[in-house]
C-alpha cells in the first residue's frame, strides 16, 4: 500500500510538471523559462494492508485491530464528513468501535495520523472478508484497506485446552501421566489473597496448555483428555467477567490473539489485582480463555479481598489481631524475622523477599513463626520471641530465603521458613509463595506437633537445598511437614499444587488431621548421587556454596555429619494418617523412594499418582553404608494400615547400583489392603552393573545389586506382630520388571522359632506378569523366594507375558532359618447349570471339582444357574480357586507340583439326573455351561 501511495504522488508530480510546461510562461532574457512549483497536497498512507482477526468463535465479537491513516503529503488531509465506510461481501460482520481517534471533519497535518479500530463479530462457521474505505480530500479518495476472519464454532477443533494457577510448568507439561482419573474437574482458582484497597497485587501467572493426548493435574482432580492436534488461541484469546472484573487486568504473558500451541505446549497469562472496592470486600472475576479446542472457553476463578493494610518495611513482631500486614520493599533479619503472636494475621509479602538468619548465632531461626515457650527447646527458644496465638495466619505472594544455610542446626526442627508450635495453629494457609531453605533439617512449611485443623497450603514452590538431616527418624528436611497440623475433628488440611524441589527426605510428610487431601503436587527430592547445588547452581548473594557443592562446609569450617549423602526416611510423598486421600501427585525420585502408606492407620486411599524417578537410587546412604536397606521402593504399604487403598497408580522404579521395588507391602495383615489397577515397571538402567541379581544369598546382596522387581513382600514377624500374618490383595495389576516380578524376603517366621502361625499370604487376583525389554537381567524369574519360609501366594487368573513362566520359581530347600513355601497358580472356574430339556436355569444345584490330590472345590447354583467361584480352603483359612500348579520346597529345593490335574467333576441336584465327568484339564480360566436331564 505504501508503494502504491508513492507511485501515486510520483504521477502526481509528473501530471503538474506537465501542466506547468504547457502553462503561460515567461522568458527571461537569458532564454530560461521560468517555472512555478507544484500545488501542496494531501496523500493517505493506511496501515496495515490488511486487518486480519483469524479465528473467532462463531456469536462473539473479537478484540479490536487497529488501521492507522497516515498524512505522507504536504498539504492538509481533511477527512470527509463520513470519513469511512465498510463494504463487500461481509461487510456486516465488521464494524468500528467509534475508539479511535478519528473522527468525521478530522484535519491531519502532514506526518500526522489517527486511528481507525474495528471489530470481527462472525454469524456462522466459514471465512470472511470486506473492505475498509477511508474518504477525504485527497486526489486517490477513497483509500481502502482489506478485512478478513474466520468464524469458528466453540470446540470445533480436535485439541484439548487446559488452565493451570500459578504458571509452573510442571502442571502444564511435566504432569502428563498415564492414568485416567475419571474424576470430573472443577474449575480452578487463582487466589490472590487480602491486598491493600487501591495498590496493586504483584503479578500472577497462570498457564494455557494444549494437553491433548495426556493427561494433566489441575486443581481438584484429573480427567481423561482425548484431543489431539494444535490449539489455536482466539481473537480475543482472553477476557475478564464477573463482579468485580474492573479490578484484575491482564498485564504480560506470551499468550496473544493466534499463538499456535503444539501438543504439551504451554504459554502464560499474567495478573494483576488492584481492589477498588469497600475495605473487607471479597472480590471475585473470572478469566475466560477463548480458542478452537475441543471444549467450548475455559474459565479461571479470580478471588481476592479489598484490605486495609499496615505497611510493613522490616522484621517485627505480628500482634495485632485481624490485621492485614503487607510488606512495601525486599525485609531481612539476621536472626527470626516475624513472630506471629495473634490470631487471624495476614502476611501479604506483596511480591517483595523476606530473608531470615542471613547471619544468626542462635540454633533455630524462622522467617514467619508462631510458638510458645513450651514448644521450642531451649537451645532453639534462645534469641526467638514466644507466646500469644497464631490461629488464621496467612502468608502469601512472594519469596522466603534462608539467608545462611552453612550455620550447623542441632535440633529437629531445624531453621523452616514457615513454622507453627503445638499449642495454637488452625486455620493457617500458605499460598503463592517461593522457598528457599538449605540448613541442615530445615523445612518450608513446618507443623510442631500442632493442635490446629482446617490448614491450605496451595500453589507453592520450593526449592530446598538441603543436604543433610542428622534426625531421620523425626522426617527432618521434608519440605511441607505436618506434625499434628489437623485434629480429628474440624476441617481437613488440604496441600495442593505446590512445586517441590531437592531436600534429602521427601517433598511432604503428614502423620495427623484425618481426611487430609494431599492432590496435584509435584515432588523431585533426594539427592541424586550426593551432588547436591543451591538454587542457581550457588551463583548469588546467597552462600550455600557453589554448583554441585558437596558436601559444604558449615560457618564453624565443620562439615555437617553425613552431608550430601542419602537418608533413610526419604519417600516424596508420605501419608500416615486416617482417611487421607492422596490423588494425583507426581513423584519424581531423585535417587529416593516414591509414595508411602501406612502407621497403623485406616481409610487411607492414594490413586491416579505417578511415580517416575528421575535418577536411581545410589550406594551413598550414611547409615547403611551404601545401598538403603530394603532398596529403592516406588510405592509402599507398611506397618498395620487397615483399609488401605493404592489404585489407578502409575509406577516407575530404577535400578542401578542399588536395587528397585515397584510395590513393597511390609507388615500388611488384612486383606482390606487392596493395590487394585496399577502398572508397576521397574528396569534396570542400561549402565547398570553387568552382574546379575544374586538368587540366593542374605537379602542385603538383593539390595545392594542392580535387581529391578516389581512385587516384594516382608512378613510381620521380624516386626514384632503379634498374629505374623501377612496379608495383602493385588486385583489387576500389572508388573513388569527386569529381574524378578515377585520377590518374597523376610518373609513371615522362621520355622523353628516361637512364631505361630507363620503365615504370609498374599493374593494377585487377575494380575499381568511381564518381563521387561529395557536391560533385562541375565537371571530373570517370575519369582525368588528369600529368608524365612513363606506360605500359600496365590496367583489367581494370571495373565503371563512373554518370557514369563508360571513355573520359573525359585525356592530355597528348608532348613533352620527358611520353612516351607508354595506359589499356587489358581484358575477361576464358572459352571453354569441348566435343565437340558428347555435349557431353564437350575438353582441350588451343588457343583463340586476334585482335584487328583483330593481336595474338592465347591460352590452352589444362583438362582440364574451359576456357580462362582469355586474354592477350597487348602491354607490357613483362605478359600482359593481350581489349583494348576503349587512351586515349592516340600522336599528341596524349587519343586513343582503338577499333579492336581485331572479334575473330576460331580453336579447334584435334587430331582435330576447327578452329572459326573473324568478327566478334566484345568489351565485357564474357563466359564463352562452343563445340562442335567430328567428335571
Amino acid at each position: 500500500m505504501f508503494l502504491l501511495k508513492r507511485l501515486l504522488l510520483l504521477s502526481v508530480l509528473f501530471l503538474s510538471l506537465g501542466q506547468i510546461v504547457n502553462a503561460q510562461s515567461s522568458v527571461n532574457g537569458n532564454g530560461v523559462i521560468a517555472v512555478a512549483p507544484p500545488a501542496p497536497a494531501p496523500l493517505v498512507c493506511l496501515s496495515p494492508g490488511t486487518l486480519a482477526f483469524g479465528n473467532v468463535t462463531n456469536g462473539t465479537t473479537s478484540n479490536p485491530l487497529t488501521e492507522t491513516i497516515t498524512n505522507c503529503g504536504n498539504a492538509n488531509l481533511i477527512l470527509n464528513a463520513t470519513y469511512f465506510t465498510i463494504t463487500g461481501t461481509n461487510a456486516a460482520q465488521f464494524s468500528n468501535t467509534g475508539a479511535g481517534t478519528c473522527s468525521n471533519n478530522l484535519t491531519i497535518t502532514p506526518g500526522g495520523n489517527c486511528t481507525i479500530t474495528v471489530t470481527f463479530s462472525p454469524n456462522a462457521v466459514a471465512s470472511f472478508s470486506a473492505i475498509l474505505n477511508v474518504q477525504d480530500n485527497a486526489a486517490d479518495s477513497p483509500e481502502s484497506a482489506s478485512l478478513t476472519g474466520t468464524g469458528v464454532s466453540a470446540g470445533s477443533g480436535t485439541a484439548t485446552p487446559m488452565l493451570t494457577p500459578n504458571g509452573n510448568t510442571v502442571f502444564g507439561t511435566l504432569l502428563a501421566s498415564s492414568t485416567s482419573n475419571p474424576a470430573s474437574t472443577s474449575t480452578p482458582t487463582l487466589t490472590f489473597g487480602s491486598q491493600g484497597r487501591l495498590t496493586s497485587s504483584p503479578a500472577l501467572t497462570m498457564l494455557v496448555t494444549n494437553a491433548s493426548g495426556v493427561n494433566l493435574t489441575v486443581n481438584s482432580g484429573t480427567q481423561l483428555w482425548n484431543g489431539s492436534g494444535s490449539l489455536t488461541l482466539s481473537n480475543p484469546y482472553a477476557a475478564l467477567s464477573g463482579t468485580n472484573s474492573a479490578d484484575w487486568s491482564i498485564s504480560g504473558g506470551s499468550c496473544a490473539n493466534g499463538t499456535i500451541l503444539n501438543v504439551g505446549q504451554s504459554c502464560t497469562i499474567t495478573l494483576v489485582f488492584t481492589p477498588s472496592a469497600s475495605t473487607g470486600t471479597a472480590e471475585t472475576a473470572v478469566l475466560t480463555v477463548n480458542d478452537n479446542g475441543t471444549t467450548s472457553s475455559q474459565t479461571m476463578n479470580l478471588t481476592g479481598t479489598s484490605a486495609t493494610v499496615t505497611s510493613v518495611s522490616g522484621c517485627q513482631t505480628l500482634n495485632s489481631a485481624s490485621t492485614v500486614y503487607q510488606l512495601t520493599q525486599n525485609v531481612s533479619g539476621t536472626q527470626s524475622c516475624f513472630p506471629v503472636q495473634a490470631s487471624s494475621i495476614s502476611l501479604n509479602l506483596n511480591g517483595h523477599t523476606l530473608t531470615y538468619g542471613s547471619s544468626h548465632t542462635t540454633l533455630c531461626v524462622f522467617g514467619v513463626f508462631g510458638a510458645s515457650s513450651t514448644d521450642l527447646s531451649s537451645n532453639c527458644a534462645n534469641g526467638n520471641s514466644t507466646g500469644g496465638s497464631w490461629n488464621n495466619l496467612s502468608v502469601y505472594n512472594g519469596t522466603i530465603t534462608e539467608g545462611d544455610c552453612l550455620n550447623p542446626n542441632d535440633v529437629h526442627i531445624g531453621s523452616s521458613a514457615v513454622m507453627s508450635g503445638g499449642s495454637s495453629g488452625t486455620g493457617i494457609s500458605v499460598f503463592n509463595t517461593t522457598f528457599n531453605t538449605c540448613s541442615e533439617g530445615a523445612s518450608a512449611i513446618y507443623d510442631l506437633n500442632g493442635f490446629g485443623t482446617g490448614w491450605s497450603l496451595h500453589d507453592n514452590t520450593i526449592n530446598s537445598r538441603v543436604v543433610t538431616a542428622a534426625k531421620r527418624s523425626i522426617f527432618e528436611g521434608v519440605a511441607i511437614v505436618c506434625d499434628g497440623c489437623g485434629g480429628d475433628s474440624g476441617t481437613a488440611p488440604i496441600i495442593f499444587n505446590n512445586y517441590i524441589t531437592g531436600g534429602p527426605q521427601g517433598a511432604v510428610y503428614f502423620n495427623s488431621g484425618a481426611g487430609t487431601q494431599l492432590y496435584n503436587n509435584y515432588g523431585k527430592t533426594g539427592n541424586g548421587g550426593a551432588t547436591p547445588g543451591f538454587l542457581n547452581g550457588g551463583t548469588g548473594s546467597l552462600v550455600c556454596g557453589g554448583a554441585n557443592a558437596n558436601p559444604y562446609t558449615n560457618a564453624a569450617g565443620t562439615t555437617p555429619s553425613n552431608a550430601g549423602t542419602e537418608c533413610s526416611n526419604d519417600f516424596v510423598f508420605y501419608a500416615a494418617h486416617k482417611n487421607a486421600n492422596i490423588h494425583d501427585n507426581y513423584a519424581a525420585p531423585n535417587g529416593s523412594r516414591g509414595l508411602f502408606i501406612g502407621n497403623a492407620v485406616s481409610g487411607e486411599v492414594m490413586s491416579y499418582n505417578v511415580t517416575n524417578p528421575v535418577a536411581p537410587m545410589a550406594k551413598n546412604n550414611s547409615e547403611y553404608q551404601g545401598c538403603e536397606i530394603g532398596s529403592a521402593f516406588a510405592a509402599q504399604f507398611d506397618n498395620q494400615p487397615t483399609n488401605g487403598t493404592f489404585s489407578h497408580n502409575t509406577v516407575t522404579g530404577l535400578a542401578n547400583t542399588c536395587a528397585a521395588i515397584g510395590f513393597r507391602s511390609t507388615d500388611s495383615e488384612t486383606y482390606t489392603n487392596v493395590s487394585q489397577n496399577n502398572v508397576y515397571t521397574v528396569s534396570r538402567t542400561t549402565n547398570s552393573p553387568a552382574t546379575p541379581c544374586p538368587t540366593s544369598g542374605a537379602t542385603s546382596s538383593i539390595y545392594n545389586a542392580a535387581c529391578a522387581i516389581g512385587f516384594s513382600m516382608q512378613g510381620a514377624s521380624l516386626l514384632g506382630c503379634s498374629t505374623c500374618n501377612t496379608k495383602i490383595k493385588s486385583i489387576n495389576d500389572t508388573f513388569t520388571a527386569d529381574t524378578y516380578d515377585i520377590w518374597m524376603d523376610y518373609d513371615g517366621c522362621n520355622p523353628h522359632g516361637s512364631c505361630s502361625p507363620a503365615d504370609v499370604m498374599p493374593i494377585f487376583q487377575s494380575p499381568t506378569f511381564n518381563k521387561g525389554t529395557a536391560f533385562p537381567d541375565p537371571n530373570f524369574h517370575f519369582a525368588l523366594f528369600s529368608n524365612a519360609g513363606t506360605d500359600h501366594v496365590h496367583v489367581i487368573d494370571a495373565t503371563f507375558g512373554t518370557g514369563v513362566s508360571p513355573t520359573d520359581v525359585l525356592i530355597q530347600a528348608q532348613s533352620n532359618g527358611f520353612g516351607a513355601a508354595s506359589l499356587y497358580i489358581d484358575w477361576t472356574q464358572t459352571y453354569t447349570v441348566q435343565q437340558s430339556s428347555n435349557s431353564a436355569p437350575i438353582n441350588g444345584a451343588t457343583v463340586t471339582l476334585t482335584d487328583s490330590h483330593g481336595n474338592a472345590y465347591a460352590c452352589t447354583t444362583n438362582s440364574s444357574g451359576v456357580c462362582a467361584p469355586l474354592t477350597t480352603v487348602l491354607t490357613s483359612g483362605l478359600a482359593t480357586p481350581p489349583v494348576q500348579y503349587r512351586n515349592n520346597n516340600d522336599t528341596g529345593a524349587n519343586q513343582l507340583d503338577n499333579g492336581y490335574n485331572p479334575y473330576t467333576l460331580q453336579i447334584v441336584k435334587s430331582g435330576c439326573t447327578t452329572l459326573n465327568q473324568n478327566s478334566i484339564t484345568i489351565s485357564a480360566t474357563a466359564s463352562i455351561t452343563k445340562q442335567l436331564a430328567g428335571c
